[in-house]
Formats: structure tokens, C-alpha cells, sequence
């Protein structure tokens, strides 16, 4: 969403000063009062209307592509993954202090992937 001055956000409509406060406060807005506000003040959610656009073009064999991605780091390095609840729930601490151990690998991956899978659409994860 655009930055504004808080003379700007004096200005601005009543949909996007609630937008915008919600943010600063970090609470939820219901996403379809979100998308109704973006299509009617697209001028202050410039950022947003692009990087939707990058995802609509987002194929459906790129997404199965990077899900699947996923789905082999969790079964490298995630021992209970697949197993089901009542696995996970009796080995809970076990796989908790695993998770730990790995965290930082699974998410470096997890970028990597994301990036290879997306980065062609200008989508891009750091």
C-alpha cells in the first residue's frame, strides 16, 4: 500500500484510512473489503495490483511444480512428515526439537525453490 503523510491519510477515502490504520496496528481486514477498495482507489495499492498480476499468470504446472518442490524438502528433512496426525501428535516433542535442527535448511530451500519456480514471473523471495 502507498505511504502517506498523515496529512494524506487525512484526505484519503474512509475505506483506506481504515486499511491503513488496520496495517499500522498490524489487525486483519477482510480480504473482500480489501479487494474492493483496490479496485476502487487503485492508486494507493500500486504495489499490490502488480505483484497480482504477476501471480495470475502463474501456471497451474509451475504451481504443481513448486508444491512438489516443497513436498520433497519436508520428506529430506522432515522425519514425520507424511505419517499423519496421530504419528506427529504421539512424537510431538521429538519431531518438535527435529524441526528446530533443519528449520533454516528447509526454509533456505523453500526460497530456492520459490524462486525458481516463480522468478520467471518476477516474483522473487529473498
Amino acid at each position: 500500500m502507498k505511504n502517506l503523510t498523515y496529512q494524506e491519510l487525512l484526505k484519503a477515502p474512509t475505506e483506506i484510512q481504515h486499511i491503513y490504520i488496520a496495517a499500522l496496528n498490524d489487525r486483519p481486514v477482510a480480504h473482500s473489503f480489501a479487494v474492493n477498495a483496490m479496485q476502487k482507489y487503485p492508486e494507493y495499492f500500486q504495489d499490490e495490483i502488480e505483484r497480482a498480476m504477476k501471480w495470475q499468470k502463474v501456471t497451474d504446472e509451475d504451481r504443481k511444480g513448486y508444491n512438489d518442490a516443497i513436498d520433497e524438502i519436508h520428506k529430506e528433512l522432515l522425519p514425520g512428515y507424511g505419517k499423519g496426525f496421530i504419528y506427529n501428535a504421539a512424537n510431538w516433542e521429538v519431531l518438535s526439537r527435529e524441526y528446530e535442527l533443519v528449520k533454516d535448511e528447509i526454509d533456505r530451500r523453500r526460497k530456492q525453490a520459490f524462486n525458481a519456480w516463480y522468478g520467471k514471473y518476477g516474483l522473487v523471495e529473498e
